[in-house]
């Protein structure tokens, strides 16, 4: 009988089942091994039940029972078995964090015995399971509108086809009918040009552009001036500003909280400059992310003999990377916990950036309202943590060694050894050819020296010299006589010298300095690339008990968010094949996110086409445009996004083409002031369907770089390092003209000026400028009157106006007839700044202003000229302050 039940299915069983099922394995030594009820509960009910115990118990934790104990609270799982390093509850108590202020703490003994109890497996009588973590994600969480795969829409068809130039008016106009709308009559061609030149470029069209738009009249004229904005390189200048935004892109060092002190790296702004050479180029969209997110696993830079040019825009690319604010550049006794608040950041700005998710919820709990697991945050910042690796950090900067650590040159080794061997080889040469000007200038000096110590008596020559070659410190007094006496009168100068050299002297000098020339200019140098690679060991990354780096739980391996997986498995990373040291982790995301078919690509090409809907229409279609979660506003054209966002993939994810389609559409072209708005304002008073082109006041770049333009100084070159700026007593903040290497660098487009986290130069501050703390999806407009105080009494204001003024009048005959040709400087001013004609009234209004301000001035003193100049100035000053000038319509 025993025998059968020993070889039963009974005996299996209790052979096969878990021992912790029975309260952890079997008990060898019970006096020896501590259990949770004979041991510890009592600790716990002595220290912790009055806050974890039976009245609504905080946080969610419930002390009283093993089963309670290991589910957690909103911190998470607070005990692993053996493991009480990482066991919440351990260190809590170990800490002394817990319990509270004011309350009795744990002895040694006490700690100890909750230490060797996790330690020791967590011994129970009551059996109970350790919870695995669950997916928090079903579903319906996976059926929110933007999680969705793209739909292909069909383009739908309308009554009135008249209004029809591109799919993107079909389904406007769809909308507009079911409402009993439609759109607004077509702008002015005055008008939309402006419009088109400020949105594209960033300014005012010059008045040859007006001239060459408004005098074709050939089909086709609309199209032909797209294409010529899409093509000029100010393009990139104006659209890559609003990806810097995205980026959250700034050229200083952490905080930035001094607006005196401006800390930069070295070669940081080569990433803004690629971002404007990106899209000009119309680099496709996809490979645009994927060299930001994992350029440096897309070369084999570690390895190569030289740098090719992909190598280091490659390089230069993962820039985008490294936005978030660093501090751990300060002192060392404080850095820890930074190297967290950098990944942090940097999970901000790719999960803000790229999918349009706000997510930094997760990084303390499961995410409230979007389907995002804690477990899920740490996953993905699982792919950062090689590069950003806290057990092998780079600090942005040190202090006292002046050294990037975190920068890479850019040029590789071997390259850089023969640059250094090659200007070592050119110093020596330069050193032998000022020794020889020296030596040839030196036998000058001594025909002029032994003609002055022939002069001196010759008794007390050789004394004279032996004076004035000793030491002055050990000097006679008779040799402080002597030299004191003879020393100016024997010392040869410079011009005593050039006076001196016979021609062939000066020529063998002449040709050493040329050769002196052309070394120094072959000699080479290089730079630095502030990039993201992967530095030290793979690291396991932990889930952060309430974000806390100190508490860490369980570990996780890199992988994707599953809210955009179909199954678990797919939410598990692979990394990708790249390159001998580094890990994929990074260039795998890349390509998940950018993967045709999938929810993932959906959501980034929906957040991408948005933004670019949103830099022509001033909202998006999606107006919360960094928040497609559940707290975010649904579409207003839901059709119509997925369509472009579809369309946007097919054509290879090129941004021109797009925009093209969007420019040439009849809702762009529709006027901003319809006739006949009445019933349209009852219906959409926030004209979310789009019956007529939304009104809206220019960015602070615009603004600034628009004054520039319509006084003729704005400086539109290409790329280079940022232009300094300067803080004043008075709050004020400008260009630091002293520290600037050219002059005109200080009119400069604006996204060249050093940008600050805080502190923006005053002109862009006023109208604007956002923060950069880590990303800036949509700029804010705001009326306020310190932009009327900017424009009217500041200084630049009046820069520009006079510079305007100047344009005008040398383009103008000025002279004293014809009321100095009032009506051609009028219509001329208008024509720079407004880009129309004045009209009869307006004509009439300034005739009347120029004339009471000339002869204001000339009461006050002034002579005829300058009575005209200032009058037109203050025209001039006047069309700036303008609504009209300030708008884009």
């Amino acid at each position: 009988m025993l025998s059968r039940l020993l070889m039963g299915p009974v005996f299996l069983l209790l052979v096969l089942t878990p021992s912790f099922l029975f309260g952890g394995p079997p008990d060898v030594d019970k006096t020896h091994r501590l259990r949770f009820e004979r041991d510890v509960l009592p600790i716990l009910a002595r220290h912790c039940h009055e806050c974890h115990g039976a009245k609504a118990p905080k946080r969610g934790l419930d002390l009283r029972g093993i089963r309670s104990l290991v589910d957690g609270g909103q911190s998470g799982v607070i005990a692993v078995p053996g493991k009480p390093g990482q066991s919440y509850l351990f260190q809590m108590v170990r800490r002394q964090t817990m319990p509270p202020r004011g309350k009795a703490k744990l002895s040694k003994a006490e700690v100890e015995t909750i230490r060797s109890w996790i330690a020791g497996g967590m011994l129970a009588d009551t059996p109970y399971t350790i919870p695995q973590p669950r997916d928090l994600v079903g579903p319906g969480d996976r059926q929110h509108w933007s999680f969705q795969r793209l739909s292909r829409p069909t383009v739908p068809v309308v009554n009135s086809s008249s209004d029809v130039v591109t799919a993107v008016d079909a389904f406007v106009q769809t909308r507009l009918e079911m409402a009993g709308l439609g759109m607004a009559e077509p702008a002015d061609r005055a008008t939309l040009l402006r419009r088109v030149v400020l949105d594209l470029l960033g300014r005012p069209p010059f008045p040859a552009e007006q001239d060459r738009f408004l005098s074709d009249s050939m089909p086709g004229a609309w199209q032909r001036q797209v294409d010529r904005l899409l093509a000029s390189p100010e393009f990139g200048q104006r659209f890559g500003r609003h990806w810097l935004d995205v980026a959250g892109y700034a050229d200083t060092v952490g905080f930035d909280h001094v607006p005196t002190q401006v800390i930069m790296t070295e070669g940081k702004w080569r990433y803004r400059d690629y971002v404007i050479d990106a899209i000009n180029a119309d680099h496709r969209f996809d490979h645009f992310l994927h060299e930001q997110l994992a350029g440096d696993e897309l070369v084999d830079w570690k390895r190569a003999d030289h740098y090719t040019p992909e190598i280091v825009r490659n390089l230069v690319a993962t820039g985008f990377m490294r936005t978030a604010r660093d501090q751990t550049h300060e002192s060392v006794g404080v850095i820890t916990p930074n190297y967290y608040e950098v990944l942090f950041e940097t999970m901000d700005v790719v999960t803000g950036g790229l999918l349009g998710l706000s997510i930094k919820c997760a990084r303390c709990h499961d995410h409230k309202f979007d389907a995002v697991p804690q477990q899920d945050y740490y996953r993905l910042m699982a792919t950062l943590m090689t590069s950003y690796n806290p057990a092998d950090w780079r600090p942005v900067y040190r202090f006292d060694a002046k050294v990037n650590e975190r920068s890479i040159f850019d040029v590789s080794k071997t390259t850089r050894r023969e640059i250094d061997d090659e200007n070592v080889r050119r110093d020596r040469a330069i050193d032998s050819q000022q020794k020889r000007i020296k030596a040839v200038r030196g036998t000058a000096g001594s025909r002029i020296l032994a003609v002055k110590r022939a002069a001196v008596p010759e008794p007390i020559r050789a004394d004279v010299v032996a004076a004035i070659a000793a030491d002055p410190k050990n000097r006679s007094p008779v040799e402080k006589y002597l030299a004191g006496r003879f020393e100016k009168l024997l010392k040869v100068v410079d011009a005593e010298i050039d006076g001196e050299l016979v021609a062939k002297e000066k020529a063998t000098i002449a040709l050493a300095e040329e050769t002196i020339g052309d070394l120094q200019q072959q000699r080479r140098g290089y730079g630095r690339i502030q990039a993201l690679f992967d530095v030290g060991k793979v690291s396991t990354t932990f889930v952060l008990r309430r974000g806390d780096f100190r508490y860490p739980g369980l570990p996780v391996a890199p992988g994707y968010p599953s809210v955009l997986c179909d199954t678990p498995g797919q939410s598990v990373m692979t990394p990708a094949k790249v390159p001998a040291g580094t890990s994929g982790r990074r260039l795998a995301l890349a390509r998940w996110l950018t993967r045709p078919q999938t929810r993932a690509s959906a959501l980034v090409t929906r957040v991408l086409v948005n933004r670019f809907w949103q830099a022509l229409f001033g909202k998006g279609l999606v107006r919360t445009s960094g928040e497609f979660g559940v707290q975010g506003t649904p579409p207003t054209h839901p059709l119509l996004l997925d369509w472009l966002a579809g369309e946007f993939q097919r054509h290879d994810w090129q941004v021109k083409p797009l925009l093209r389609l969007l420019l040439v559409s009849r809702v762009y072209r529709q006027s901003s002031r319809p006739v006949d708005s009445n019933r349209a304002r009852q219906v959409d008073p926030g004209n979310r369907l789009l019956w007529k082109m939304p009104l809206r006041r220019l960015e602070s770049e615009a603004v600034r770089d628009s004054l520039l333009a319509v006084s003729s100084r704005l400086d539109r070159s290409l790329g280079g390092p940022p232009v300094p700026q300067s803080a004043h007593s008075d709050g004020r903040i400008t260009i630091n003209a002293e520290a600037l290497k050219r002059p005109f660098d200080r009119w400069r487009r604006s996204v060249y000026l050093v940008t600050r986290r805080g502190y923006a130069v005053t002109v862009l501050d006023v109208f604007d400028q956002p923060s950069i703390l880590t990303t800036c999806s949509r700029r804010e407009a705001s009326a306020v009157p310190l932009q009327s105080l900017t424009m009217i009494n500041g200084p630049f204001a009046d820069e520009r106006a006079r510079g305007l003024a100047e344009a005008v009048l040398s383009g103008a005959r000025a002279g004293a007839d014809d009321r100095f040709q009032s009506d051609r400087v009028i219509q001329a001013v208008y024509r720079r700044a407004l880009c129309r004609r004045a009209d009869i009234e307006e004509l009439r209004l300034c005739r009347a202003a120029l004339q009471a301000q000339r002869k204001s001035f000339l009461a006050a003193g002034r002579d005829e000229m300058q009575s005209m100049r200032q009058a037109v100035v203050e025209l001039c000053h006047t069309i700036l302050n303008t609504s009209e000038f300030l708008y884009r319509e």
